[in-house]
């Protein structure tokens, strides 16, 4: 299924509540360091762990590079970073995965960060407004400091499915 087929996937129940169960079920399983999720009827989604953060930005971009070869994955792809935490190592890698990935990358943080409870339909509460302002996720957002709560799970599958209907309009 390439990213046209997935953007209009009514035909095959494939939707943001879809993709926010399918990562639901991938993330809370704590992924070690990087998953590539392939069920079928939807695009391969390239899941970078809460624990990859201790390989460097290069290393990092290599190990989805040689998935990507491996996988025989060109443009139909996502890689999704999903860390909840604000370091200058983490920051650098979504700097190189933004360099080397382009629009099939999604910092997860970032957007989160920035305009997540905007697309839950939420308040900000005075815990999110201080998580936002050093780009941290909303508590709002998650169910502890890094697993993220229902609402949490419905904006990612927004995000991702958007993004997926993006890259195929400037396809």
């Amino acid at each position: 299924m390439n990213l046209k087929q997935f953007a209009n996937a009514e035909a095959v129940g494939v939707n943001q509540q879809y993709i926010a169960n399918l990562l639901r079920e991938t993330i809370e399983q704590e992924p070690p360091e990087i998953v590539v999720l392939e069920k079928q009827g939807s695009v391969p989604l390239i899941v970078v762990g809460q624990n990859a953060g201790n390989d460097s930005s290069q290393e990092m971009v290599e190990k989805i590079e040689l998935i990507l070869k491996e996988k025989k994955l060109h443009d139909n792809y996502l890689v999704l970073g999903i860390s909840t935490a604000v370091t200058k190592a983490q920051l650098q890698n979504e700097i190189s995965m933004e360099a080397s990935f382009g629009e099939n990358y999604i910092s997860l943080r970032k957007l989160l960060s920035i305009s997540g409870l905007k697309l839950a339909g939420m308040n900000p509460s005075y815990d999110d407004i201080a998580a936002k302002g050093v780009g941290r996720i909303p508590p709002s957002l998650l169910t502890n400091k890094t697993h993220f709560n229902e609402k949490g799970y419905e904006v990612i599958g927004k995000l991702v499915y958007e993004r997926m209907q993006k890259l195929e309009s400037i396809e």
